[in-house]
């Protein structure tokens, strides 16, 4: 994530702080509806802490793929896009437009 005054960068195009804070809020959101988890912090990583094992990583890859709408790519596929919040939130970011992610 890079930062600047009210603009965001998740790996993507730039977002204003808000979509961004909304953007994680969802992913956030997502996370605990899917694994009944809740994680303090965007930057958590939810597999070093041992609060999701590959099993829970497919439920968030599914998850992830209804919540925003990205087709996931197996060949292409990367662990490291689902450890964090801010990850996940990237990785949705990457795959989408700025207006389809934040509601």
């Amino acid at each position: 994530m890079t930062e600047s005054p009210g603009r965001t960068t998740y790996g993507g195009p730039v977002m204003s702080t808000s979509e961004a804070d909304g953007l994680v809020a969802r992913v956030r959101e997502m996370v605990e509806r899917e694994l009944g988890i809740d994680v303090e912090s965007p930057d958590t990583d939810l597999v070093e802490n041992g609060l999701v094992d590959s099993l829970a990583l497919v439920t968030l890859m599914v998850a992830l793929e209804a919540e925003f709408g990205v087709v996931l790519d197996l060949d292409e596929f990367d662990p490291e896009d689902f450890r964090t919040i801010a990850a996940m939130a990237s990785y949705a970011r990457q795959q989408n437009s700025p207006s389809s992610l934040v509601t």
